[in-house]
């Protein structure tokens, strides 16, 4: 089961924003550890 966070990286980057809003919504939603690792894939620090 996907989580928010996913949905919302996903629509963050479909709308072509930074890593600054991605960062904020992290902090407001609880990421799964699936949102997690797909979070760190689409953004290699």
């Amino acid at each position: 089961m996907a989580s928010n966070l996913t949905y919302a990286t996903e629509a963050a980057k479909l709308a072509g924003l930074g890593s600054d809003l991605t960062s904020k919504l992290s902090t407001v939603f609880v990421p799964s550890d699936e949102a997690l690792a797909a979070y760190a894939a689409a953004n290699p620090s």
